[in-house]
């Protein structure tokens, strides 16, 4: 998989650069190209300023629930508060138990704790007029777009003044990160999707995308295309 995404990726700024062709520049000298990075965290655990949800005794996100046998996560059965703002998000969200639920590797895998941080980053790539953002974030995959889901999301709250031509997003396919799908739930045929905490995931990838797009954060840079053989 690893390999795969490096080439799409490759071939993903082969494409910007070929776009870009010195547009802009006076005469028959190229632009030069100018790079901004950025990266934010997006670990559902612990207190972070930019999330107003609840959280779990365990310190993972989650709506509040009775752990009635003890064993420090939700289970089927167990009483909890249905958060109505992720009702309010997707409708499909209410009367059911909303927490992190990790992608892959069989259903009702709820987190228990943190072992290290995910993380939403960004490099955004000049060269005269064109200016692109490549976007990378620690899931299984792109999120679904439908009534709320969606990188959509993202883009709408991406300063328009920034004058980003494209923006291109790409995942990690990391198992060991929150259901960004819906098919991890806690059956089958449950959703395992956390409205609330995707909703601060476009806030938090939209907060980098603009960050690393500031003019002032751009640098000159050079490129070197490369291939190696694991």
């Amino acid at each position: 998989m690893a390999g795969a995404r490096s080439d799409v990726v490759f071939l993903a700024i082969c494409v910007v650069l070929a776009g870009c062709g010195g547009s802009g520049a006076s005469g028959n000298q190229p632009s030069p190209l100018r790079v901004g990075v950025a990266a934010v965290r997006l670990t559902p655990c612990g207190t972070n300023p930019d999330w107003d949800g609840p959280i779990t005794p365990s310190g993972v996100w989650g709506e509040e629930f009775t752990d009635t046998n003890g064993n420090g996560r939700w289970d089927q059965g167990e009483p909890f508060v249905d958060d109505p703002v992720n009702t309010a998000l997707d409708p499909g969200s209410a009367e059911k138990y909303d927490g992190i639920f990790l992608a892959g590797f069989d259903n009702d895998r709820i987190a228990t704790g943190c072992h290290d941080d995910l993380w939403a980053r960004v490099i955004v790539l000049q060269e005269g007029i064109k200016k692109v953002a490549l976007v990378s974030v620690d899931f299984v995959g792109e999120l679904l777009h439908g009534s709320y889901y969606g990188f959509s999301r993202a883009r709408d709250l991406v300063d328009p003044a920034l004058g980003l031509d494209t923006i291109v997003f790409s995942s990690t396919h990391v198992h060991e990160a929150p259901d960004t799908i819906g098919l991890w739930g806690v059956s089958e045929f449950s959703d395992g999707k956390f409205p609330r905490y995707l909703q601060f995931v476009d806030r938090q990838v939209a907060r980098a995308i603009n960050a690393a797009a500031q003019p002032s954060k751009l640098r000159p840079a050079t490129m070197v295309a490369a291939r190696t053989d694991p």
